[in-house]
């Protein structure tokens, strides 16, 4: 006899917590999960066999473009916990997929995606992760030459790196982020309540290291703890980062962080759009491993008019918003109106 599945709160149940720890990354765990809920107002939602110990989460999203189901909102991939062939995947997600509302997801490399007929595939991002195993001596002498003749430059332009917990850092990290966003890539940032949820969430498990030159903060970046990985998850710097190679000492940095005070196995660099070649070329530095990220929908290319028209006018009003004069308020104000569109 089949067993019924048992619909739970992932942001809150034992049972879920148990199994994502067990077999889950980042985004499917629950401090992650709850910050998607109170960041954006998204309803998290998950199903759980506890004696398979295998498990599925999902967000809810219904808004101008209309209802759709997501794994998961603004997360770089997500798994199915625990399952491994097409009866444990077809058993946790049927119902999602088999539904009248549109699916999507990202999940790195799985058979069981690919073997799917109700999927399609709608674009590919790159993967990169560093392992930590290594003695630290071991792991300088296994980067690419340049990322350690930028970390030595770094160093020698009086870069120095501090860690931190705390909210008043995550608000330098935000405003740093929001210009950078704004003035070099006439983008909006996430809006503060997402990174007052990230706060409350992770505590101790969410540093900010800052790279600052007498004083001055020039780049920063956010890492995330889950299980026994490091998450690298966002960066931000000014135009004066570059020259003074700042964000590869920061790369280092979080690499020792993750290491020696962490005590993780793994960095996790994220996922990297294929037409970033520098992106692509300076976490390459650094990476000893690398992987597909994979996009999945149940929408044909061609189908979704209504997400494009939608999203079509969303990329004008970000543009607007993000015009030469935009106050902090604005910005603020459009993230709040306009960033959930784009999950």
């Amino acid at each position: 006899m089949t067993r019924p599945l048992v619909e739970v709160d992932p942001t809150t149940d034992a049972e879920w917590r148990a199994v994502s720890t067990e077999h889950g990354t980042l985004f499917e765990s629950p401090p992650w999960l709850a910050s998607i809920r109170d960041g954006f107002g998204v309803e998290v939602k998950a199903v759980l066999d506890p004696e398979a110990r295998t498990g599925f989460a999902v967000g809810f999203v219904d808004d101008e473009i209309g209802p759709r189901l997501v794994a998961l909102p603004f997360s770089d991939y997500c798994r199915p916990l625990g399952v491994m062939d097409m009866a444990g995947w077809q058993r946790l997600a049927g119902p999602y997929l088999d539904s009248k509302i549109p699916f999507r997801m990202r999940s790195r490399t799985l058979d069981v995606l690919t073997d799917d007929e109700r999927l399609f595939e709608r674009g590919r991002y790159s993967w990169h992760g560093v392992e930590l195993r290594a003695a630290e001596e071991e792991q300088w002498s296994g980067l690419a030459p340049g990322a350690r003749q930028n970390v030595r430059r770094a160093r020698r332009e009086r870069v120095a790196v501090s860690a931190s917990t705390g909210r008043e850092p995550l608000r330098r990290f935000e405003s740093l982020h929001r210009q950078l966003r704004h003035m070099k890539y006439r983008m909006l940032s996430q809006p503060p309540e997402y990174f007052d949820a990230l706060h409350g969430n992770f505590g101790d498990d969410l540093v900010v290291l800052e790279a600052t030159v007498d004083e001055v903060v020039v780049a920063a970046v956010v890492l995330l703890r889950w299980r026994t990985t490091a998450y690298y998850k966002f960066n931000a710097s000014t135009p004066e980062a570059s020259p003074l190679r700042a964000n590869d000492l920061l790369m280092w940095e979080a690499i020792r962080h993750a290491t020696t005070v962490w005590g993780c196995g793994d960095l996790d660099l994220g996922l990297s759009h294929l037409d970033q070649p520098g992106l692509l070329r300076y976490k390459g530095k650094y990476a000893t491993q690398t992987d597909d990220i994979i996009a999945w929908s149940t929408v044909e290319t061609g189908d979704e008019t209504r997400a494009l028209i939608v999203r079509d006018r969303a990329n004008e009003l970000v543009v607007r918003a993000t015009a030469d004069g935009a106050t902090t308020d604005a910005l603020v104000h459009a993230s709040r109106e306009l960033y959930r569109l784009f999950c």
